[in-house]
Order: C-alpha cells, then sequence, then structure tokens
C-alpha cells in the first residue's frame, strides 16, 4: 500500500496489469495485491487504483459524449427518460427522479444521469440518437473494467483465504457475458453548475444523498472537481480528492454480507458546497458497478469476527430482487 490521501489507501496493480487470465491465483504478486487491497477495503471500504490498465481516453470519450447529451434541451433528454425504473433501469433520470438518502427519503437529490442497462445495452436503439457512438464507447470501456472486476474479485477472496479464490469471479459471470441477467451497469453522472446561494434552491437539497452501495463492488472515475465524501467509523467526513487517472473503488451491501462486515459497505455522499470549483465547472464522474449474476444468493461465506455474529441471522439476499428493491425505494 503506497499512503494515504486523506485515509483513503492509495494502492498500485501496476504489477498486474495485464488481462485477468494471465495471472494464477498462486502468483506472488496477485497474493501481495489482495492483502493490500483486502485490507484497505476492510479499514476504509474504498480504496484508490493506480497503474490499473484501464485506458483512460476512453474514460474520458465517455465524458465527452455524455457531455453532449447533458446539454441538450429538457425535451429532448426526456424523450429517453426511465419510465419504469423496476422494470428497466436504462435510460435518463432527470434532477430529483432519483433519491438515495438512506435515512429518510426527504431530501432532493440535484443531478443528472444516465444508465446503461440490462438487455438494452445491447441494442444501438435504446440509446440517444443525438449521441453516435454513445453505445460503442460503453461497450469499449466495458471490457477494461470487466477484467478489472475480475481481478478484485480474487484479490477479495484471497484475502479472506477462501478455499475458492475465484469464488466472487464465479458469481459475477456478467463480466464475461454482458448478456447474463443482472444489475450490473454503468452510470454516468453530472452534476451541473450551480450557484448555492440561489434562493430557488430547496433547503433540503443535495448532490447525492447519503448512501452505501447496493451491490458487489463499484468502480468510480471521477473528474478533477471533485465533491465526494466519504463517512468514517467516528461518523466524521472525509472528502475522496481526485487523483488523476486513478480508478476508486468501494464495497457494497452483498460483498458486506458475504464477508459477514469484514468488507463493510461504507456511507458516501455529494453535498452542494460554496466554492469556486463548483461555480466554475459542471462535475462529471462515471460508474461502473458489478453485481452478482440475477439468481445468485448471497449469504455469509466466512465465520464472523467477535461481535459479528449477528449477520448469520440475517436473511440470505437474492441478488436480483435485492437490487430490485432497492431500485424501487429510491423511485417510487
Amino acid at each position: 500500500m503506497e499512503k494515504l490521501l486523506n485515509q483513503i489507501p492509495i494502492v498500485d496493480l501496476n504489477k498486474l496489469s495485464g488481462k485477468f487470465e494471465s495471472y494464477e491465483a498462486t502468483n506472488a504478486e496477485f497474493k501481495k495485491f489482495a492483502d493490500e487491497f483486502g485490507t484497505a477495503m476492510h479499514k476504509v471500504g474504498f480504496a484508490y487504483l493506480i497503474n490499473h490498465g484501464v485506458d483512460m481516453k476512453k474514460v474520458e470519450e465517455i465524458y465527452r459524449l455524455a457531455k453532449q447529451f447533458f446539454i441538450l434541451p429538457s425535451e429532448t433528454k426526456s424523450k429517453y427518460r426511465k419510465l419504469d425504473a423496476a422494470q428497466s433501469y436504462h435510460g435518463y433520470v432527470g434532477p430529483g427522479e432519483e433519491r438515495l438518502n438512506e435515512a429518510v427519503k426527504n431530501s432532493i437529490e440535484l443531478r443528472e444521469q444516465w444508465d446503461t442497462w440490462g438487455p438494452q445495452q445491447n441494442s444501438e436503439k435504446y440509446f440517444p440518437m443525438e449521441v453516435p457512438g454513445f453505445k460503442v464507447a460503453f461497450d469499449s470501456l466495458r471490457i477494461e473494467c470487466d477484467n478489472l472486476g475480475k481481478k478484485l474479485l480474487r484479490a477479495l477472496a484471497l484475502h479472506l483465504c477462501m478455499e475458492n479464490p475465484d469464488f466472487f469471479v464465479e458469481c459475477h459471470k456478467i463480466l464475461d457475458d454482458p448478456k447474463i441477467r443482472s444489475q450490473t451497469h454503468f452510470r454516468t453522472l453530472h452534476y451541473y453548475q450551480m450557484d448555492p446561494t440561489d434562493s430557488s434552491i430547496p433547503l433540503n437539497a443535495i448532490r447525492c444523498g447519503e448512501h452505501t452501495d447496493w451491490g458487489t463492488i463499484t468502480l468510480l472515475f471521477q473528474d478533477m472537481i471533485g465533491g465526494l465524501e466519504v463517512k468514517r467509523l467516528d461518523g466524521s467526513w472525509i472528502e475522496a480528492v481526485p487523483i488523476k487517472d486513478s480508478v476508486l473503488i468501494n464495497t457494497g451491501q452483498l460483498i458486506d454480507l458475504w464477508s459477514t462486515g469484514y468488507f463493510p459497505a461504507t456511507p458516501h455522499r455529494v453535498r452542494i458546497i460554496d466554492e469556486d470549483r463548483t461555480r466554475r465547472s459542471a462535475r462529471q464522474s462515471l460508474v461502473y458497478f458489478i453485481n452478482p449474476d440475477g439468481d445468485t444468493v448471497v449469504k455469509p461465506v466466512v465465520t464472523p469476527a467477535p461481535g459479528m455474529e449477528y449477520y448469520l441471522q440475517r436473511e440470505p439476499l437474492i441478488a436480483y430482487d435485492h437490487y430490485n428493491r432497492l431500485i424501487k425505494d429510491a423511485y417510487y
């Protein structure tokens, strides 16, 4: 582990930046990475990856195309709005239409986003015709994110000393076949410019409410504007300061259950902050939510640490249904 930035670890993947299939689970460098990455995810639930092997030019291309989409007139974007998010999570979401705040659904979340999801992600007709190349850009990046995701899933299993180091990989066959039923998806977010002193902004407004991610692991590509905040165990918040060309990884609710809390689902949020950087520029981010294959039953697979035995009393979760329940909670 290289160092800490505001207590979020930085992990270097430079010796494992090739194809997942090139490395055996017994590889010494893989075991070293598993120790560093697993420790980071255990202690914080977030880690920056550098030298990760993902072509950042492909990320920039999605930023470019997403910007073209988000500056379109509202009536044009509305043609691609999600009509029933529980049935199809693919499409456009306007400001205030999704509420992620887990504590109380009483905040207005001022952002817009495009989700690339499910069967629709495999057909050009479900992408905005006003933005040529949008689907192709996601398809190109998905291959590299899937490659990285498999490495991370193996590393987590190795760190837990599981008998099968590819247990988590085998629960995510979606990473080899995008046609498999799963809630794995891309999200590109647009936090448009705003003046925090604007009296028209509702008092309960926030950019993205406090929440934990719903799935296994999340890959987040940030621009250099920043604004994401992570909650520490003592209840205080630290900013996940952007590191150029890094990927910020965090663990979600399903790996939390699988690991009996060893890899915690850490709360995070994006507030409306009164700083020049948010007045001058819109913030963009790109997220890849990695989730198990749809019918996967998620339940504890390791012995809990003292004090964490209550995880053994929790009901198993069917991956797809768990996610769908939370979608309904955020949209209806």
